[in-house]
């Protein structure tokens, strides 16, 4: 929102309220507001007598709802490539290694029997130890696929569920806005009607009826009333222009 430094908006508040119009006595204060601050008008304060008439509400969860719905629109399909997963990388560098150490460990055994002959049951025998690691590496693979998976479902439950939580927060968040501005609003209204009826019944306004008002202690009544009386007519007027 934002203001006209040349504009009286004090005088717009009181004829907002006159009308009772109190929604836009509440953008009219706002702005009033923005223009204090901004214009550095220090010898005025800033007032929120109509604020509850915004309907208006800031969630301080936006940002964190707009990252965690992306981070969830953002999920992809599952997808398993043995070539670029770190865990099977290294599962099959340990069962490689182990494959080539029970090799050598099985041909210095053997020659340590037969004095150092080489024979082909000993060529045959660490052939075969080096098989058994590399058939275990091949059953690895499953062990390695369901980790992933699962480190992939954990990981896109967690974003999910950040976005509920922050979902319900901001839920509970706006109830209690709400219902503040409700009861704000209710009590506003109550301590506005109140300040009517006293001033209708004394004829002129008094300090606090005015604060209320947001119009000039000393008002006089009748003087409203005719305001009132030459808005109404006016806008008959202008029904009846429109008519024809």
């Amino acid at each position: 929102m934002s203001y006209n430094k040349n504009t009286d908006y004090t005088a717009l508040i009181d004829k907002a309220v006159a009308k009772g119009d109190y929604k836009s006595a509440a953008q009219y204060e706002s702005q009033r507001n923005e223009k204090v601050i901004g214009e550095g008008l220090t010898q005025y304060k800033v007032t929120s007598d109509y604020a509850p008439y915004l309907d208006t509400y800031h969630s301080n969860y936006a940002k964190q709802l707009t990252d965690a719905s992306n981070a969830v629109s953002g999920i992809q399909d599952f997808s398993f490539d043995p070539r670029t997963n770190d865990l099977w990388k290294s599962t099959q560098n340990q069962y490689t290694r182990n494959a080539s150490r029970a090799i050598r460990d099985t041909m210095a055994s053997s020659a340590a029997q037969t004095g150092g002959l080489s024979s082909s049951y000993t060529t045959s025998a660490a052939a075969q130890a080096g098989q058994n690691y590399m058939s275990q590496m091949n059953d690895a693979m499953g062990d390695v696929y369901n980790l992933a998976l699962q480190s992939w479902q954990a990981n896109n439950a967690a974003k999910q569920n950040k976005l509920s939580a922050l979902q319900s927060l901001n839920e509970s968040a706006y109830n209690m806005y709400a219902n503040d501005r409700s009861y704000l609003s209710s009590k506003s209204q109550g301590e506005f009607d109140n300040a009517m009826a006293k001033w209708q019944a004394s004829g002129v306004l008094d300090a606090a009826s005015a604060k209320i008002l947001g119009l000039k202690p000393g008002t006089l009544y009748s003087d409203y009333a005719k305001w009132k009386e030459e808005l109404a007519e006016a806008r008959y007027e202008a029904q009846l222009a429109a008519q024809k």
